[in-house]
């Protein structure tokens, strides 16, 4: 009963019918690691009853809070997502719980469950004594069990890791649809337990031969002599072109600034690593340099990857050249590992939630971006050494789905297209409201570092595209692509004062990103200049032809610098 309720559970959870795929091998894989927890419960309470009910109940709020990410995101619950249950605040609860369709609803099935459990802990007895045969036999079980999963040992790679719960053609959710969800997180544990990240040698040397008898090119500019410009990044939420999607052309631009500098050459779009969530990869790319493709499966990387040994561009900019650094971020500072991570990083001060508490507004559900831009012009007006601020916005995170706008005139005067549904409305309303504060703080931060009449490098853009799962099925696109194809805005402006200079080549992936901020920087970096040379070689190969030997080059730079090692391997 229980491996079969499992299963029923993890089919309406994706939306397909009860009994795909279902045979009893594969309803029973699924089940196992439910009935693993059951057994540990059992061990510990000695109530059977009660160790079923709680074991099914939790595996009931995996699978509804998968079947919230599947519909906001389009991805379901991962192996990564057990860090938010390890990390968990109140920045985390209170933005899971804005995804919750029906509030109300589920804190009512809550009681009552826990009514039922404590009702059936009360009422049922003991199977065996404390410390007799039975329950020391069946803890031995469990622990060993339960260690041989952790390290990956028999029987679980012989249960698991064979043809029959393998990956899928749907890549969308590798394995989940064939072999379910829990069987699908056991067999990713298992895969990573094992995985190494190999750095192909002779592809990495073949690749740093041709680029050093290649010819140097056009260098581009350098900062002014004796002065280093301040750097400011702005990851902004969510940003992106509301006019790629049908019915707009003829509505109000909300990002006019940020297309002024696009159309004058300082900018474009590139292909992120990550849509309807998901900051952390692009983040990740655009402080490393490295390809988050480079390391498959990783996840969240801040919680996958050691980060004490990545060189990184806040870690270089320090050491190199003195600058001060900063990140500010209106959230928690504990949310994908930040707080533990930005430290060796290169971070020497981390502005969060807190520090937003002070003086910041909520514009929606989250802190402005005139309160963080607010913060970043404080760092910048508060010392006279030069400065490299990272800063990640929170207005226009989601939920889309109501009215929480500030200033509620501006957003009723937005116009929309005819025809769209009540939800669709909602959703678009929202974040073209949101995108034009995004827009406008970035004119506003670019107006005081123009008018700081020191030298200056402004990069903002877009992580991913939102998961407006009510709006794109009614709009779709202008190019007749999917969301998940998108590409999300890049600006990059460089000057001093009113003068400015297009500081850029052609960009196609966020972690090009950081080696042009380098070399506008005059800062040198034997893996930024490998890694800004190839990209520029390799177009959007990197995505579109992985097996090309550019790309496989580029993925093994990435590795040897993730540990390190890359300078020594390149000599």
């Amino acid at each position: 009963m229980f491996a079969f309720a499992t299963w029923n559970l993890d089919r309406i959870s994706i939306g397909v019918a009860t009994d795909a795929y279902r045979v009893p091998a594969t309803v029973a894989a699924n089940a196992v690691p439910g009935l693993l927890v059951c057994l540990a419960l059992f061990v510990a309470t000695r109530r059977l009853l009660l160790s079923f009910l709680v074991g099914f109940s939790l595996q009931a709020l995996v699978y509804e809070a998968s079947r919230i990410k599947l519909r906001t995101i389009e991805t379901p619950v991962a192996l990564e997502d057990v860090y938010f249950l390890t990390g968990i605040d109140l920045a985390g609860i209170r933005l899971f719980w804005a995804y919750v369709e029906e509030p109300g609803r589920l804190l009512a099935m809550l009681c009552v469950g826990l009514g039922l459990l404590a009702l059936v802990a009360w009422r049922e007895k003991p199977w065996f004594r404390h410390l007799g045969p039975g329950r020391l036999a069946l803890l031995a079980l469990t622990v060993a069990a339960a260690a041989s999963l952790a390290q990956a040992r028999w029987p679980w790679p012989r249960l698991y890791q064979d043809e029959a719960a393998g990956p899928t053609r749907f890549t969308t959710m590798p394995a989940i649809l064939h072999s379910g969800l829990m069987a699908d997180l056991v067999d990713k544990h298992l895969e990573r337990k094992t995985r190494s990240f190999d750095v192909d040698e002779t592809a990495l040397r073949d690749a740093a031969r041709r680029l050093a008898a290649s010819p140097a090119g056009e260098a581009g500019p350098r900062p002014l002599a004796g002065m280093r410009p301040d750097i400011v990044v702005v990851l902004s939420e969510s940003f992106f072109d509301p006019r790629i999607m049908r019915g707009l052309e003829d509505v109000e631009d909300y990002i006019p600034n940020v297309r002024q500098w696009i159309e004058a050459g300082h900018g474009g779009t590139m292909s992120v690593p990550a849509y309807g969530g998901g900051t952390i990869r692009t983040e990740f790319e655009i402080l490393t340099g490295l390809p988050y493709r480079a390391f498959p499966d990783v996840g969240f990387p801040y919680l996958a990857l050691d980060m004490r040994a990545t060189p990184t561009l806040p870690r270089l900019l320090r050491r190199e050249a003195g600058y001060r650094t900063v990140a500010i971020h209106g959230n928690h500072g504990s949310f994908y590992n930040r707080s533990a991570v930005y430290g060796p990083m290169g971070f020497q001060k981390f502005i969060t939630a807190r520090e937003f508490g002070k003086a910041g507004v909520r514009d929606g559900l989250w802190y402005s971006d005139e309160s963080m831009t607010d913060l970043l012009v404080a760092e910048l007006e508060s010392d006279e050494t030069p400065l490299f601020a990272f800063a990640i916005s929170m207005q226009n995170h989601g939920p889309y789905d109501a009215n929480r706008a500030r200033h509620a005139d501006a957003w009723q005067r937005i116009r929309l297209p005819d025809g769209l549904g009540e939800a669709a409305g909602m959703e678009l309303r929202n974040l073209l409201y949101h995108l034009g504060s995004a827009d406008a703080q970035f004119a506003r931060l670019l107006d005081v570092m123009q008018r700081r009449n020191r030298p200056y490098l402004l990069l903002f853009f877009g992580d991913h595209l939102p998961g407006l799962h009510a709006t794109y099925p009614e709009l779709g696109f202008v190019d007749g692509a999917p969301a998940r194809s998108q590409q999300p805005p890049w600006v990059l402006v460089r000057g001093k004062g009113a003068d400015t200079w297009p500081a850029a080549r052609r960009i196609s992936f966020p972690w090009q990103l950081p080696a042009e901020v380098a070399h506008e920087a005059g800062i040198d970096s034997a893996y930024f200049d490998f890694s800004r040379k190839m990209g520029a070689m390799m177009g959007r190969d990197y995505e579109k032809k992985p097996d090309s030997p550019g790309a496989k080059a580029m993925t093994a730079a990435a590795r040897a610098q993730l540990a390190g090692g890359f300078e020594a391997r390149v000599r």
